[in-house]
């Protein structure tokens, strides 16, 4: 466009970085010249200028303005929201310690009332006579598969409670399928 030949635009033109300059003009309102060399490799072919005055700027910016405070809104919302799931997450580690917990102090006593068993258990087999009959000696047999399937599912359940916690090792075991049936027919017969 127009060559400017204020005290700006000579500025301007001679700077070799941008430059922003602020002045009064003649109408009394605040003026922003804003400017930028263009360059083509090492060959500088203009200037580029934008002058805004105070009044101008506002309608300008009232747009901008509107819009920041959208985002500024926005980011207050998203704030919130991460700090609820903060909260929910909490609340759930919390939970998941109460329940590990409580599955623990439930498998503990689960593990006291089979050790009384087993005692139990023991010393009716060791107070009988050896020429007991074979319904009582059956009798013997169910309650011990019985005790070891109840040790069994207590295990289990603490092993659940340590994948949850990540504390969970397997152990590999062989295992005879025909001796796992037989365990179980027999336990039933009686």
């Amino acid at each position: 466009g127009n060559r400017d030949e204020s005290i700006e635009g000579v500025a301007a033109r001679n700077s070799s970085v941008p430059l922003t300059q602020n002045f009064k003009g003649a109408d009394g309102l605040d003026y922003f010249y804003f400017s930028e060399p263009i360059n083509v490799g090492n060959r500088r072919i203009g200037t580029v200028a934008v002058v805004v005055n105070s009044e101008t700027i506002k309608s300008r910016l009232a747009a901008t303005t509107h819009k920041l405070l959208l985002i500024f809104l926005a980011a207050l919302g998203a704030m919130g929201l991460l700090l609820e799931i903060r909260s929910l997450i909490r609340k759930e580690q919390k939970s998941a310690a109460l329940k590990s917990a409580m599955v623990h102090i439930v498998s503990h006593e689960f593990n006291n009332a089979l050790t009384v068993i087993d005692a139990a258990i023991f010393m009716l087999e060791e107070s009988e006579p050896k020429n007991t009959d074979a319904s009582r000696s059956g009798l013997y047999r169910a309650l011990d598969y019985q005790r070891s399937s109840l040790k069994r599912y207590v295990k289990n359940i603490l092993n659940e409670a340590r994948m949850e916690a990540g504390g969970f090792k397997i152990e590999k075991k062989p295992l005879a399928l025909r001796d796992l049936v037989a365990s179980s027919v027999s336990a039933m017969e009686e």
